[in-house]
């Protein structure tokens, strides 16, 4: 698969490529008649909310045997599409679906790494916009952005928050909390993909009781693979494809 131009100059300048994507303009959720509880606080300042953009175009939800969770679409050509997720979203699956606002379709999964908790599945034949990579450097107080489709809405959710200092070399973690389903969610900063949220520390600060629930919420999100390796992995795997 052939990269789009934007991604081959950031992994090979390592440069800000900004393609729609700035730095969103926030707003705080408003959980309605929502029951929460356990939460620290006011439950309206858990999530900020960015408001539509381009890019939201290219988080997909990802159905395999075991499970679910998000994605994000990495680059694409004519004979088929990447989408990078989390490795234990996918599981054991050797194919799994991939649904987005174009539609569904089913996808072979051609990479896993454990220790990062990263996939890359591929679907032959459908095209989408893929997200720019940013390859670093990523600084603690960077504005991030998650585009994950966790909790009883079902729907994306993108959110904002800041670069923080993670619990473990290797890693990236953010203070955006997280919730069912977000894992495999894209984290973006400096206009383009920077990690995948695996689904954050295992601290959580209260549930949502609505629709299914409880929806439990972790405090922070986190990445088990930092941009610059990220960048480096999906141009060896994805590349071949094109």
């Amino acid at each position: 698969m052939r990269l789009s131009s934007g991604v081959l100059s950031v992994l090979l300048a390592c440069v800000c490529i900004a393609q729609d994507i700035d730095t969103p303009q926030t707003k705080l959720v408003n959980v309605g008649a929502r029951t929460e509880t356990g939460f620290k606080g006011n439950y309206d300042s858990i999530w900020q909310r960015s408001p539509t953009k381009p890019h939201h175009g290219s988080a997909v939800m990802v159905y395999a045997q075991d499970g679910a969770g998000s994605g994000i679409c990495v680059a694409s050509s004519d004979k088929g599409t990447c989408f990078a997720t989390n490795e234990h979203v996918v599981g054991n699956s050797a194919t799994v679906t991939v649904a987005g606002n174009k539609g569904s379709g089913q996808g072979s999964v051609i990479y896993r790494n454990h220790e990062q908790d990263l996939a890359v599945i591929f679907v032959a034949g459908g095209k989408c916009a893929a997200i720019p990579i940013y390859a670093g450097p990523l600084r603690q107080g960077d504005v991030v952005e998650l585009l994950g489709f966790g909790g009883p809405e079902n729907s994306l959710n993108a959110r904002v928050g800041k670069v923080i200092p993670p619990q473990a070399s290797g890693k990236f973690a953010t203070t955006i909390p997280t919730v069912s389903g977000d894992s495999g969610a894209a984290l973006i900063a400096h206009g383009g993909l920077v990690g995948i949220n695996y689904g954050g520390r295992t601290d959580f600060i209260g549930s949502i009781n609505e629709q299914g629930g409880p929806w439990g919420v972790l405090r922070h999100s986190e990445s088990d693979v930092m941009c610059a390796s990220l960048a480096r992995t999906l141009q060896q795997i994805c590349t071949p494809r094109g």
